[in-house]
């Protein structure tokens, strides 16, 4: 039996849902709008996970294995079992097995596997999970790893990463966009460093002369606020110390927003660095990677040591060109508050992946017209329930064994909330 008196109280659980917003374009926190989002939270895994691939210690025969490769000689590298081999994965993110081979600048076979690239659990309550890329130096190579986004038409975009990377000397930790040596922005951890100190850059970093271009990348130190140009050792501007010490081998949010004509570095949500040299003009998509090649830039990794990236999340709100995601046949520069009747914004959120409505946006931005009409149609219903149940004298009270069907349920046009092999994925496709 249900009391009608108690009705009207469950409306502020229908009124959310009718009220729930359509996203339609993402805004940051710097005002640049997207059209699209996703979000990938690697810590969604739970309970004991597969166990952790072998290390990769032989080669391919060549620096592309084929699929005779891998039939003849597993211990290449293959997939680790579970999350990674589903089309959830495959479907969002590429693990690369090429190589290339040792020159005089760059003395070390490198190699990238398969195996380099998995799921652990991130404590000891198998509660959640981690998503872990790894380099190591045999004695002729180093194996190495890298994951590519199977968006490939991105212009445009901000992109988070919380990750840290630690282990030997010799490594480079790469998030970037890429299309070629000319178009690519970069964030950049070298186990070298001190574990203060992140770059960030635009190539080409070099000309034609193999000299350093100044202003093409810059080296920040996140303890003093010293930035020291790519070509010298030269001071730039320095900002106040950060309250908090920022190092990369602890937890942050990496983040690179690249709009048009500028490229824009945060960690944290503390705004670091703008550049404007280099910007990268066409299509691109999204790489992490963990590598060491023997030269200048990375290092020379100790024969028998390794060194880890680990990945929580990926966050991404971006502009594509064209209806396929993973071609290019239009230009778009980028969404607009005029061309969006409905806006979210994924900064300042209560639960970070979750957009929220804009609070400023016009009524129709905040209200499914469909399903505000049909939560006003539930509450008239009630009304006329209860002046009815309130005319005859009645109890208050009504059987719910044979009712009448009221219409559909009152839900909103939501963001999709697809939680497949413990990893939450939502996704929002095209936009404008």
């Amino acid at each position: 039996m249900l009391n009608l008196l108690a009705i009207p109280f469950l409306l502020p659980l229908i009124l959310p849902s009718a009220l729930a917003v359509d996203c339609e374009c993402y805004r940051t926190s710097t005002g640049h709008y997207f059209t699209n989002y996703e979000f990938y939270d690697f810590r969604k895994q739970s309970g004991p996970l597969p166990p952790v691939p072998e290390l990769p210690d032989s080669l391919p025969r060549s620096p592309r294995p084929t699929a005779e490769d891998y039939s003849s000689n597993p211990k290449i590298g293959a997939y680790q079992d579970g999350y990674i081999r589903s089309d959830e994965f495959t479907s969002s993110w590429s693990i690369q097995d090429w190589g290339k081979e040792p020159t005089s600048e760059f003395p070390i076979r490198m190699q990238n596997s398969r195996s380099n690239v998995y799921f652990v659990s991130a404590d000891s309550s198998n509660s959640s999970s981690k998503m872990v890329v790894r380099t190591h130096r045999f004695d002729t190579f180093q194996s190495s790893a890298e994951i590519e986004s199977a968006v490939q038409n991105v212009l445009y975009a901000s992109i988070r990463v919380r990750a840290r990377v630690y282990g030997a000397a010799g490594a480079v930790a790469g998030f970037f966009t890429y299309f070629n040596g000319q178009n690519e922005t970069d964030i950049e951890v070298l186990t070298r460093d001190d574990p203060t100190e992140i770059r960030y850059s635009n190539q080409p970093v070099t000309d034609d002369r193999g000299n350093e271009i100044r202003g093409s990348s810059t080296k920040v130190n996140m303890t003093s606020q010293d930035r020291t140009d790519g070509t010298e050792a030269e001071k730039l501007k320095k900002r106040a110390t950060p309250t908090t010490l920022i190092r990369y081998d602890d937890w942050h949010t990496h983040r690179v927003d690249w709009v048009d004509g500028k490229s824009s570095w945060f960690v944290d949500g503390e705004h670091l660095l703008d550049k404007k040299y280099g910007v990268p003009i066409v299509p691109s998509y999204f790489i992490m990677n963990l590598w060491s090649d023997g030269g200048v830039w990375s290092g020379n990794m100790t024969k028998g040591q390794s060194a880890y990236m680990e990945i929580e999340f990926v966050e991404m709100a971006f502009n594509t060109t064209g209806g396929d995601r993973s071609s290019s046949n239009r230009n778009v520069k980028g969404a607009s508050a005029a061309k969006c009747d409905s806006i979210c914004v994924i900064d300042g959120v209560a639960v970070t992946g979750t957009p929220e409505g804009a609070q400023s946006g016009a009524f129709k931005s905040a209200v499914n017209p469909w399903s505000l009409g049909v939560a006003i149609l539930m509450i008239a219903v009630v009304l006329c329930v209860r002046m009815h149940i309130a005319d005859s004298g009645g109890s208050g009270k009504m059987s719910l064994g044979k009712q009448p069907k009221l219409g559909p349920e009152a839900i909103g046009k939501r963001q999709e909330n697809d939680v497949a092999g413990g990893v939450d994925r939502r996704v929002a496709n095209e936009g404008i």
